[in-house]
Parts: structure tokens; sequence; C-alpha cells
């Protein structure tokens, strides 16, 4: 019998639903960890229900090195990142390897398997080592990512496979630099396994709209990737581990590296989420006294939230009461010159602020991550605090983060990057976002910004009748078939 077009109408808008409800299943965020755990906790006896491990279970750990929980996430550009860390430590190792073990719950028979974690190696000796390994019911490190090895040559490897197949990058890392070390593997089928040690930049080149593989590979230095074969088609089975490894062979200077946000996924989405730009301001020529104009405006393009002009509350413009200079002080942002000059810095309580708002759309909801700056006093080894303040709602103002800073050591230093890290929340209401500054000793000028962003996600639930009535109209048009 011929459909009709409305039958076939109702199949369409039927499968439409259904593609948009499950278009994601394929790719899946099995296991995060954030170790969003207490400042200066030990890592041993941490955990709780953190997704893709065993609920309830927690790490253990073994070795000499110390495993903690410190204060701030290892930041890493618009990579979606949250709360505190881990950091390990040794002062006079000798021939030590730890661990810090954590089982798992979840299941990957076939398909691709991607892994990614975050490090900062800030004291490295030549027989070092340290990475992160998804370990088979009996032990073996089928999926292992090893930021640094303990060789001579200090590189990283990556291992596949329970006949231990491996291969080193060219080139280790960077000494107070911090990395995304990803992999790719493929579960249940021989194939490749392909490591790569991002730097902040690289990733920054390729993030803007979501990262993919051929990004990767054009972007990361060839000396940071390593592509290794293997044969012995492994899974990763409910009740294996993750595990954290620490190698140290020398009882000379020591081993310390910070470790964050360990990610395991299907696909290089899954472990490289990046937030969205909700406000940018890296303002604009001509230089004004005014506190107004296109040139205070943000410069973000989301069309679920709406981002206000920024808003001045008792600053004065500095210099030659400028409030925005074409200066070479600002070169070193991101957009470089010109910035925001602001005199009147100087109140020794936080009286003075500039401000803007994010309005987001009628049922979106904003996850606020993080905000960065580029930031720099006027005069030599000035001290001037600044506080960031949100306001929900129209309700009271809450410090979400409060920092020290110094200028240069000399006048006019160029600016340099800050990053406020503060706990994630989630919000459908207009926020208003303060940023504070002044100094205790009645001191300093002033100060300069640029590049004002504020990070996070938005997102835009369904109607909650849409769903349903979709769905039975298609059933009642699929049910008509039969007569």
């Amino acid at each position: 019998m011929r459909q009709g077009k409305t039958h076939v109408f109702a199949i369409a808008c039927t499968l439409t639903l259904i593609a948009l409800l499950t278009g994601n299943a394929r790719a899946a965020l099995l296991l995060y960890e954030p170790f969003d755990y207490t400042s200066g906790q030990n890592l041993a006896g941490q955990g709780g229900s953190e997704l893709g491990f065993d609920n309830g279970s927690s790490w253990n750990f073994g070795g000499a090195h110390a495993m903690t929980i410190t204060t701030g996430s290892v930041a890493f550009g618009d990579l979606s990142v949250s709360g505190n860390s881990g950091y390990a430590a040794s002062d006079n190792p000798t021939n030590e390897i730890s661990a810090a073990i954590r089982a798992i719950n979840f299941n990957i028979a076939a398909g691709e398997v991607w892994m990614s974690w975050l490090t900062r190696t800030d004291i490295t000796t030549t027989f070092s080592g340290q990475g992160l390994s998804l370990n088979s019911v009996g032990g073996n490190q089928d999926f292992a990512l090893f930021s640094k090895r303990n060789t001579s040559t200090g590189a990283g490897v990556i291992k596949y496979g329970a006949a231990g197949a491996n291969a080193d990058t060219g080139a280790g890392l960077v000494n107070g630099e911090s990395y995304l070390i990803i992999g790719k593997f493929d579960a249940g089928a021989s194939g490749n396994g392909t490591m790569w040690m991002v730097s902040e930049s690289e990733f920054a080149s390729i993030s803007a709209d979501g990262v993919t593989e051929a990004e990767l590979n054009s972007a990361v230095s060839a000396s940071r990737i390593a592509t290794v074969a293997d044969t012995t088609m492994p899974v990763v089975a409910d009740n294996g581990t993750l595990r954290l490894n620490v190698v140290d062979t020398t009882g000379s200077a020591g081993h310390a590296f910070a470790f964050d946000e360990f990610r395991v996924g299907t696909s290089v989405a899954d472990v490289t989420p990046t937030g969205q730009v909700l406000a940018k301001y890296s303002f604009a020529l001509p230089e004004t006294g005014t506190f107004s104009g296109p040139q205070f405006a943000s410069s973000d393009t989301k069309p679920s939230t709406t981002a206000s002009n920024l808003a001045n509350h008792g600053f004065t413009g500095g210099g030659a009461d400028k409030y925005i200079i074409d200066n070479t002080t600002f070169n070193t942002s991101d957009s470089t010159s010109p910035g925001l000059n602001l005199a009147n810095a100087d109140d020794t309580s936080a009286t003075n602020y500039v401000s803007f708002t994010i309005d987001p759309t009628e049922n979106a909801e904003v996850t606020y991550t993080r905000m960065s700056l580029f930031t720099g006093g006027y005069f030599a080894n000035d001290e001037y605090n600044i506080e960031l303040r949100v306001v929900i709602g129209g309700g009271l103002e809450q410090v979400l983060y409060s920092t020290t800073n110094t200028s240069g050591t000399a006048n006019n230093s160029a600016v340099v990057p800050m990053s406020f890290d503060f706990a994630d929340f989630t919000s459908a209401q207009t926020t208003e976002w303060r940023l504070y500054v002044w100094n205790a000793d009645d001191n300093v000028g002033g100060i300069r910004f640029d590049d004002i962003t504020l990070i996070g996600v938005v997102t835009v639930p369904l109607p909650a009748a849409l769903p349903a009535g979709l769905v039975m109209f298609g059933l009642i048009s699929l049910r008509r078939r039969a007569h």
C-alpha cells in the first residue's frame, strides 16, 4: 500500500526526534576524575561516586612518593577544568616506583578508546617518569600514556596491548609548562595507538570549535607525537583499574609534577571538552577619555547569551585621563594594543570596580567555569589586589576569587596573563560580573587590563512536552499503516 505524505512526515518527525535524543549515543564520556577533594589531603582514600569508578571506591596507593591534593586546577587554555588538582613529589627518591590505583566500572569491547590528562612537571631528573594507564583485570597496562619515561631521553611513551608494544616521542616536556596528554587506541581489534603531548599554545590554535584528530596531527609538534601498532586486541574490562604511575630511579634532585582532569571516552570530543566564550573585552581604538561606546563592547558571538558593554564604577582614566590607550605594554596580550587604562586603583579597600552582565535567552542555562585576562600595574613592584565577584539574579554579591598580583620589575611593564578558576556554577538568571581593584598599602597608582574573557557552557533544553507529543504522533501514524 502506498504511504501518504502525512504518514511519511510522521515517520520523519519520529526518526528526527530519535536522532536528536540519541545522536551522541556512540560518543560517551566514560570516566572523569577532576580531583575535587579537600586541598592538603593525601590522595590515598579519596573517592566516592566519580564517573567511571566503582561506586564508593577510593584511590589506593603504594610507594614512597607523596601524592596530595592541592588548591586550584592545572589551568589549560579553554579546556574545561574543575576545582583542585593532584600533586606528586619526592625529595630524595631512590629506585622507587609508586602507583595510585582505582577500580573502574565500565567496558569497551570494541571501538575507539580515548584518554586524556593534564600534567605539569616542576622538578625532573633524567631517570624519572610519570604516566596514566587503563589496566586489565590481570594488571597489564593495555592502554598507557607516559608523559615522561624513565630513560635518558626523558621523552613521552605510549604503550598498547598485553605484549607491551610501545613507542617514544622524539622530545620531552618543558619544566613548568602545562600539557594535555591525549591518546587514541583501538579496542578489540588490531590497530594503531597514537599519543599527542599537546602544549597550551597548540591547543589554543585548534580548540575554538572543538578538537578533531586531524587538527591534533597538524597542530602538535611531530616530536611530541608517537604511534605504535598492536595485534593483541585488548579490551577495557569492568573490574580493571585506572593507574597513575610515578617512577624515579635516581637519588639526586627528586621528582615533582601536578596532574589533573583524567578522562576516558569513545571520541576525541569526550576527552577535550572546551568552554565557550561568553564575553570578551579586547577594547578598540580610538583612544577615549569617556567610558562608553563600541570600544567597550564584548566580541562574543553566542546567540543564547547577551553580554553588556563594560561599565565603570569609580575609576578614572590613567595617563592623559584616557580609559583606552594605544601602548606597547599591551603587546603581550592576545589582542595586543590597545587596552584598558585605569587610575584611582590605590583605594585601601574594595570600592572601585568594572562590571558587565550576561543575560541568557529564554530557557537557556549557563554553566560558568572561569575568567581570564591580562593585567599589569603602572609602577615597578607594586602589589595590587584583584577580586572577582558575581551577583546572580539581582541577589547578594558573592566573592568568587581573590588574588594579589605584583607589577613587573620596571615601570610600565608588559601585561601578563591571569586566570580566575572559580568553582563552576549554573544559572538561568542574569549575572553581573565585577572586577574590584585596590591596594591596602595605598602605593599603587593604576592598573591595566586587556582581553577580559569569561568562559562557560550554554545549554538550551528541549521543551518538556515536545518529545512525548512527537513520539505519540509517530506511533499513531505507524499503527495506521496496518489498515
